[in-house]
């Protein structure tokens, strides 16, 4: 899949209005020259990175970046009700070095404060012999996928945000 960030660096907005630019974009190597939040998941297991990154960068210093990775994480999984068994995958983000009082951490079009806000996770349609996927957790995105809210918890003045999904066994 893809990690997509977006964040605000005011050092990185420049004047739009001679319309020479209407955005900046880098890739590859250059795409790692501009400030990122050090973002990591907290329950990670393994991860592999697909290669270049890809940043945009709009007038105002807002950024875009987007990476294709492949995540393994750890997350809880009950099998008392098996095999009517419902499990809920969680991938937990976090900034490594930025508290809350230089950074906060949010899902996307999210709000500052604890609790579900904004989209977590977007996926495409995906199928199993074995798991039936559930259409997000209050959001949907359709027939062709679905989407998620995100939930945002501040643990000793730092953020969290749990991103999660829903699957059933069919």
């Amino acid at each position: 899949g893809y990690f997509r960030s977006w964040w605000k660096d005011p050092r990185l907005a420049f004047g739009a209005e001679d319309g020479c630019l209407e955005e900046v974009v880098l890739e590859g190597a250059n795409a790692k020259k501009v400030w990122q939040p050090d973002l990591y998941v907290d329950n990670l297991v393994a991860a592999e990175w697909g290669g270049g990154a890809l940043v945009e960068i709009s007038p105002d210093g807002s950024v875009w970046k987007s990476e294709q990775i492949t995540l393994r994480v750890k997350t809880p999984i009950n099998l008392g009700k098996l095999p009517y068994d419902r499990q809920t995958c969680k991938i937990t983000l976090a900034s490594y070095s930025q508290n809350i009082k230089r950074m906060r951490v949010l899902p996307r079009g999210g709000s500052i404060g604890q609790g579900r806000s904004g989209i977590g996770i977007v996926a495409p349609a995906m199928t199993s012999a074995v798991w039936e996927f559930q259409q997000g957790l209050g959001l949907d995105a359709g027939d062709d996928g679905f989407e998620t809210p995100g939930r945002v918890e501040t643990k000793s003045s730092w953020d969290y945000v749990t991103l999660e999904f829903q699957y059933s066994r069919q």
